[in-house]
């Protein structure tokens, strides 16, 4: 999933999805506010997953986000993913 930011792009890591008619909104907020806490994050990287905090460093030295090279996807790109992916299931029959 991704966010536009202006002239930034930013990639959310996970989807976390609160159902409109929970019982407890208020455990949910409170799951989502862990969720992305820095110990939720400390968390995700013992999973092996790749912290969306800075303030988490990954295990792997190499994927820090400071060090990391990034360059920004064209809104044309990124504002068709979903024509793209529909595209890609038709030709290979998913």
């Amino acid at each position: 999933m991704m966010e536009d930011c202006g002239d930034q792009t930013a990639f959310i890591q996970s989807l976390i999805l609160h159902h409109l008619s929970s019982t407890s909104p208020n455990a949910a907020k409170r799951s989502i506010n862990f969720a992305t806490s820095r110990n939720g994050k400390e968390m995700i990287r013992e999973m092996r997953r790749i912290p969306a905090r800075t303030d988490v460093k990954p295990l792997a030295l190499k994927m820090d986000q400071s060090k990391l090279k990034l360059k920004a996807v064209p809104k044309e790109v990124y504002s068709g993913l979903d024509d793209h992916a529909r595209e890609f299931r038709k030709i290979f029959g998913f």
